[in-house]
């Protein structure tokens, strides 16, 4: 899909009004005029953070799944930008604190980087997908992971 600075690529308000696992896009609640900021939001953050498959293929549809788990904690807020996130890094699966992704002890579905991994998230990739699939269990590591880099952003203040 082709971005320009100022709109999706046709068709992606029927992606998201059609495809089940964006819920939060389709909500009646949500007018029209506020769909489009959605979009736009969702655009800055593709424009100003890249999203990398690490050993893993990263398709259009999973960096714009990502962008809108970023977008929804700051929804509504005016021209909000994460300045302490420049790349989201995607794993194949959850990895340890080694950041090894095979082998024992993989319990970490999500970091947002210190130190020398300063402005970097990593997530698993299966995570996100399944994040959007389970619409019940109101846990979603992503956006608490985006709340935490915006709880760091307002620490340093």
């Amino acid at each position: 899909m082709e971005y320009t600075n100022d709109t999706f690529s046709e068709g992606m308000a029927d992606y998201f009004a059609t495809n089940c696992i964006f819920l939060f896009f389709s909500q009646p609640t949500l007018n029209q005029k506020e769909k489009t900021q959605f979009e736009k939001d969702m655009l800055r953050m593709r424009l100003n953070c890249g999203i990398t498959g690490i050993k893993i293929e990263v398709d259009e549809t999973d960096k714009l799944l990502a962008a809108s788990r970023a977008v929804i904690p700051v929804f509504h807020s005016q021209n909000w930008r994460y300045t302490n996130l420049f790349e989201v890094l995607f794993y194949p699966n959850k990895f340890n604190e080694y950041f090894k992704t095979g082998g024992k002890n993989r319990r970490i579905l999500g970091m947002v980087g210190t130190g020398y991994l300063e402005g970097i998230m990593i997530l698993p990739k299966p995570s996100l997908h399944q994040g959007f699939a389970n619409e019940s269990d109101k846990k979603n590591t992503e956006i608490y992971k985006f709340v935490h880099l915006i709880e760091n952003e307002w620490s340093h203040e």
